[in-house]
């Protein structure tokens, strides 16, 4: 064969990944062992990855570099690694697993706190022999109490005088740095300790005598694996102190891998590095601690943690992360008006209006309720007294026992209706709740009197009403105070909640048989026929039913007759919904029609698998499904849902599936209304349910940024759901004015959401063609259309009598004139949005 040939031949470039991250990070390690199998197990597809681990330094110098240089993408990483593609940042850890993903099946079942260890103990030891430069430490004390060791590499190949004498300071035993105290001006230095590891130390003013007790030479342990806590922490004298008599060795010992007996946990100590290190080590105390508590008597059995505040440290913060959130108006690549605008301190409170950089929510006032497409609430006696609509969960840096919240809010405030407190993936307690508030047209710092509790929340979720509200409201900051613990035992008590323990008691059942007697004689309720009973059962909610199942025999059997499930609204219950809630209902729901679990299951890991086993068992006959905003939505789930064949009305809102589960929904051809709004659905399964669901009437499409070919998908409406009376695509930008010429085929529209559809492209005439057969339109958003005037609005106007809202926000071209005309010519009209239409005039 010619060589020549060869020239032309050329070769499949394989996917090479790199990985930037923090060594000490689980989340970094997790990403360099995934790279890693996915190169071993497809060498053909994968080039050996690159991997750049750095400590606690080098990674911040990087991660400033990087965001100078690149700014938002490296703002938005969520842990301390940084996941490149062929040269492009993917992004964080989460953003790798989402990718593999749509391809492989990822499964994770390794120790990687354990795998941290022991990279760490290797890099050590990796510098130690490759740079053959000596080591020495300094252990730190403040009025007598050891804080940590700091660890210094000698340079002594490159200025060998100056690192021998700061070896013989540290090693000589009468002249050396023992003893010496250190200038207050590293107490700066000790703070940004603090906050960079999370945790409270004993640094918190000047006036402290700061002394070095302690210096040496290091060398690593010739058995790093079986001595890594001591490896790492060479100045062990900083966690337990020598020479204890036996009766002093707590329980404790035998959980820290030192059994020798010469060694007792001090609980005096202030370290400042991570409790997670320590806190295994008092699990026996802390159960110890909860029994002694349940057995104080009951004028007793409640501590108020104020009783100990003078020992604690007031902490306020502001928010860290944004954890998740049903309602926003920004897209991906965009941070005007986003949820993201809520980290850190607040930049225009408390200057009053519509500001980019604040966090708004979509929806406001009670037009949207008027949608036929909207959710009809599927138990009417669940229905939230307080009509919570959306809500946002927050996180923050550091645990604290909550005392107060403030909101800043800068733009129609008054929709925050409850407050609700966690730490880490413990219970959601209510911390504040009321109803919404009119409130004059001013910024607002809302500060509510919150409920005391004793223990620690690091997240909070605020839950909004709007619909009392003429437009949108923002929010630009929340600051979460209160008590953040100094001593380990504190966290540990507050961790785990001990202050709020009670005293059950076991009620004197001495009579019971009595008492059963007497109540069978006067429950004339129970003598009603069984029909009579239901039906007035059928008027109760989830929690007034569970209540009558403890009255008697009677109503136990009464509350589990099935035609009391028929519907099921579970959403207001999200904070108590668990994968027991299913072997509760299973019993019950035997023709369940309607099921809502929106909100439910985002913190529970097998809440999938339950539902999985619960859509198996009762809703062979479910019509109504609401999952929306349900993280536990994934792709298993959606392929089970074609055998709920009489499925009509499907919302799978934020839905966590890819392209391999929303395929599946083409099996279902009875769907009446489907909403998929932010979920990444692509073009390809969205045209197949079209096609296998020719009575399709509401379609909501809202932020799906993966549909690229929004004409063809259109193009399929129009031939296949001529039906369809709600479209709605607010934000997905791949329309083009050919897409939108075929809604003019569509004669049966009443309502359509094209805001911020042609941000990019020109609309042509699609507009006139648009009014000139879809007469029967009600609601018609254009906001932020692109060349639109007042002759291409004339046709809407003329032949569009039975409008009622009409959003022309942002159209930059029109003027007062067709506004004037709409209000004259519509007299249905009842909303009309020209916010930041640039040629209207105020006095207009």
């Amino acid at each position: 064969m010619d060589d020549d040939l060869f020239l032309y031949d050329k070769r499949e470039e394989l996917t090479k990944f790199k990985v930037v991250g923090l060594l000490p990070s689980i989340e970094f390690q997790k990403c360099r062992f995934v790279v890693g199998k996915l190169h071993q197990c497809f060498p053909t597809e994968f080039a050996e990855p690159e991997i750049r681990a750095m400590l606690n330094l080098d990674w911040d110098e990087y991660l400033t570099k990087m965001k100078r240089r690149h700014g938002k993408p490296y703002y938005l990483l969520r842990v301390p690694v940084a996941v490149y593609i062929d040269g492009t940042l993917l992004g964080d850890s989460q953003d790798l697993t989402n990718y593999i993903s749509q391809k492989y099946v990822l499964q994770l079942n390794l120790d990687f706190s354990e795998i941290v260890n022991k990279e760490l103990i290797n890099y050590f030891t990796n510098i130690i022999e490759k740079y053959k430069r000596k080591f020495v430490y300094l252990t730190i004390a403040i009025d007598a109490h050891v804080v940590g060791s700091m660890l210094f590499m000698l340079y002594n190949d490159l200025v060998p005088i100056t690192c021998e004498n700061f070896l013989n300071r540290c090693t000589q035993a009468e002249e050396g740095y023992r003893g010496a105290q250190i200038q207050s001006q590293l107490i700066q230095g000790a703070e940004i300790l603090n906050k960079i590891e999370k945790v409270p130390t004993y640094y918190q003013s000047p006036l402290h005598k700061i002394e070095i007790v302690r210096c040496g030479e290091f060398t690593l342990c010739p058995q790093p694996d079986e001595e890594y806590i001591r490896a790492l922490n060479p100045p062990y004298e900083t966690l337990f102190a020598e020479e204890v008599k036996p009766d002093e060795i707590d329980s404790v010992l035998s959980l820290t891998g030192f059994k020798s007996g010469r060694y007792s946990l001090r609980t005096d100590l202030k370290p400042y590095m991570p409790f997670t290190r320590y806190s295994r080590m008092f699990d026996i105390y802390i159960r110890d601690l909860a029994g002694k508590i349940k057995t104080l008597p009951h004028e007793r059995r409640f501590i108020p943690v104020e009783l100990t505040a003078k020992d604690m440290t007031n902490l306020e913060q502001y928010v860290e992360s944004v954890i998740n959130y049903t309602s926003k108006y920004n897209i991906s690549f965009s941070i005007s008006y986003a949820p993201e605008n809520l980290v850190g301190k607040y930049v225009k409170y408390p200057s009053y209006g519509d500001f980019a950089e604040t966090y708004i929510l979509r929806s406001y006032g009670t037009w949207w309720k008027e949608s036929e497409a909207y959710q009809q609430e599927y138990m009417p006696q669940e229905v939230d007294p307080l009509g919570a609509e959306d809500y946002i969960t927050l996180g923050f840096e550091s645990a604290v026992v909550p005392r107060d919240i403030c909101i800043y809010e800068t733009y129609n405030p008054g929709a925050v209706v409850r407050i609700w407190g966690r730490y880490s993936d413990l219970n959601w307690k209510l911390l504040w709740e009321g109803p919404p508030q009119i409130c004059p047209e001013e910024s607002r710092k809302f500060h509510p009197t919150i409920r005391k509790l004793n223990c620690l929340i690091n997240e909070i979720r605020l839950e909004f009403n709007q619909s009392h509200l003429k437009y949108h409201t923002s929010i630009d900051a929340v600051l979460l105070g209160g008590y953040q613990p100094r001593h380990i035992l504190q966290y540990n008590v507050l961790q785990n909640d001990l202050l709020s323990l009670t005293i059950s008691q076991d009620a004197d059942t001495g009579n019971s048989e009595e008492d059963e007697n007497f109540n069978d004689a006067c429950d004339f309720f129970s003598h009603l026929p069984h029909e009579v009973i239901l039906h007035i059962f059928q008027y109760l909610d989830l929690k007034s039913l569970s209540r009558c199942a403890q009255v008697n025999r009677t109503w136990n059997e009464a509350t589990r007759d099935p035609i009391l499930y028929q519907n099921l609204s579970l959403k207001r219950y999200w904070h108590k919904i668990n994968c027991e809630t299913f072997d509760y209902f299973k019993s019950r729901c035997r023709g369940v029609k309607k099921i809502d679990l929106s909100w439910c299951g985002n913190h529970d890991k097998t809440f999938s698998n339950a539902f999985l086993q619960f859509l198996d068992k009762c809703c062979q006959q479910l019509t109504h499904l609401s999952l929306c905003h349900c993280h536990f939505v994934n792709n298993e789930i959606i392929a089970k849902l074609p055998t709920c064949r009489d499925l009509t009305e499907l919302r799978l809102r934020n839905a966590k599936a890819d392209f391999f589960g929303f395929q599946h929904l083409s099996k279902l051809n009875r769907l009446v209304t489907l909403d998929l709004c932010s979920t990444s659905i692509t073009d390809e399964p969205l045209m197949a349910v079209l096609k296998a669901n020719p009575n399709l009437r509401h379609l909501i499409l809202d932020f799906c940024e993966s549909l690229e070919r929004l004409d063809q998908v259109v193009e399929t409406v129009s031939n296949f759901n001529r039906n369809l009376t709600t479209w709605s695509s607010f934000k997905t930008t791949s329309l083009t004015s050919l897409g939108a010429l075929h809604f003019a085929k569509c004669a049966n529209l009443k309502e359509l959401d094209l805001g911020w559809c042609f941000v990019f492209t020109h609309p042509g005439d699609s507009l006139e063609k648009i009014a000139l057969t879809c007469r029967s339109l009600k609601r018609l958003i254009i906001s932020q259309w692109r060349g639109v005037n007042d002759q291409m609005l004339l046709p809407v106007v003329m032949y569009c009598k039975n409008l009622t809202q009409l959003d022309l926000l942002g159209i930059k071209s029109i003027t007062g004139d067709i506004c004037e005309r709409a209000l004259m010519s519509l007299p249905n009209l009842r909303l009309l949005d020209i916010s930041f239409c640039d040629s209207i005039v105020s006095e207009q």
